[in-house]
């Protein structure tokens, strides 16, 4: 996955911080619809950069696709499964299904939150510059 960001601030000698404003997924009319809660937010992220962007550049980039299809997996997914996992032991025992299924669905929920706090421990970068679009002023 390619994004077009802007380097906001400089690390250490390998590392950047990247920004951008995300977008619309949609049509792009969300002045109209107002159901987009997203376009306008600042997303930031550190990246390598052995291309020796400076501040105010702006770079191209890329993304492991792996990473961004298991963190979409596990933020989806697994809520999902936890929950009819829940439902069906709620079915099986003399228990409330739908109780269980909520129970299998917070548990996914925690699961997630754990995940993505471990990997922010670990200090995981996903991200690299590939390459200067336009050097910034």
């Amino acid at each position: 996955m390619t994004q077009v960001m802007t380097v906001q601030g400089i690390v250490d000698t390998e590392r950047a911080i990247v920004g951008m404003e995300r977008s619309s997924a949609c049509a792009g009319d969300c002045s109209q619809c107002g159901g987009c809660g997203s376009v306008g937010q600042k997303m930031t992220a550190v990246a390598y950069n052995r291309v020796g962007a400076a501040v105010g550049d702006v770079v191209t980039v890329q993304s492991s696709s792996t990473a961004v299809l298991l963190a979409a997996a596990l933020v989806y997914l697994v809520p999902l499964l936890l929950f009819f996992a829940g439902y069906g032991v709620g079915t099986l025992l003399p228990l409330h299904p739908v109780l269980w299924g909520g129970v299998g669905f917070a548990a996914g929920i925690g699961l997630t939150f754990w995940y993505h706090r471990r990997v922010r421990r670990r200090g995981k970068i996903l991200y690299e510059i590939c390459a200067i679009v336009r050097h910034g002023a």
